[in-house]
């Protein structure tokens, strides 16, 4: 059925044409005005705060072997009864690992409550992933003795985190610098 033949039932007018829209520019003008930290960073920065004291007061053996160096924190071998020098031991290396983490927790912590700068965020997400490599080379090399690290490893998979969220900030600033 042809619809031009049939009778016209009312007399609406035709719309008008649309407005030619105005033409933006295609990159945004960079906001030069100083950032304040968003709130959720208030949160985060207290999360990595609490989590590196708690990681502290769990392993504090490092810290104490730093203060008081001696053969109290030797450990000793099950199978011969030798003494193995703390510094020898996989205890030691399992300490290293999470207590670095706990300092770049803490670090990652202020970081998060100052304004965010490119070079101060990409500072950070080379300690945290160096951290990362710490701590999967202290689960590699004591998995044989003690079995898994298991402070190390959730530390490997929380640097992996930290380092994501770290990229794409440091990559938001370089856009936005642009």
């Amino acid at each position: 059925m042809d619809m031009s033949k049939l009778p016209r039932l009312s007399n609406t007018p035709t719309p008008p044409p649309p407005e030619p829209k105005p033409v933006q520019s295609e990159r945004p003008v960079p906001d030069y005005e100083r950032q304040p930290a968003p709130m959720s960073g208030i949160a985060e920065a207290w999360l990595s705060f609490v989590v590196a004291a708690f990681l502290l007061f769990m392993f504090p053996h490092l810290l104490q072997y730093m203060k008081h160096p001696g053969p109290q924190f030797d450990a000793t071998d099950g199978a011969t009864g030798a003494n193995i020098p703390y510094l020898a031991s996989a205890f030691f290396k399992m300490d290293l690992g999470t207590t670095v983490f706990a300092f770049i927790l803490a670090i990652d912590g202020l970081v998060l409550l100052l304004p965010r700068r490119g070079w101060l965020i990409l500072t950070l997400l080379v300690m945290t992933v160096a951290t990362a490599i710490l701590n999967v080379w202290v689960v590699w090399t004591v998995y044989g003795l003690v079995g898994l690290a298991l402070p190390c490893a959730l530390a490997i998979a929380l640097s992996g985190y930290m380092a994501m969220v770290q990229f794409a900030a440091w990559g938001e600033i370089r856009m936005n610098a642009r």
